[in-house]
C-alpha cells in the first residue's frame, strides 16, 4: 500500500473489552473500550511505517496483553459507540 491513509479501520473484540483503530495525520488513533462499549483509554500511534493490522497488534498487546481477539466490523462499532454516547 502505497498511502497508510488509504486503509481502512479496524476493531476487535477481547475477552475483557474492544479495541478500535483508525488512521490519523500523524499515524493510528485507537480506543479501548470495556465490554459496555464504555471508552477506557485512548491515544495516538504515530508510526504510519506500521500497517493497521500491526499497529492494531501493538497496542492490544499493551492494553489487553495475552488476550485472545476477534475482528469485528469497525464501522458497526463505531455506530454503536455513537448511539450510547448519544443516550447519555
Amino acid at each position: 500500500m502505497d498511502d497508510y491513509r488509504e486503509q481502512e479501520p479496524m476493531a476487535y473484540k477481547l475477552e475483557t473489552g474492544y479495541f478500535y483503530i483508525q488512521v490519523c495525520d500523524s499515524g493510528y488513533d485507537y480506543t479501548c473500550y470495556d465490554l459496555a462499549y464504555k471508552e477506557l483509554d485512548g491515544g495516538q500511534l504515530d508510526n504510519p511505517e506500521l500497517k493497521i493490522e500491526e499497529a492494531a497488534t501493538i497496542l492490544m498487546e499493551e492494553y489487553f496483553s495475552g488476550q485472545t481477539f476477534k475482528e469485528i466490523d469497525a464501522y458497526e462499532m463505531d455506530d454503536i459507540v455513537t448511539y450510547l454516547k448519544n443516550l447519555s
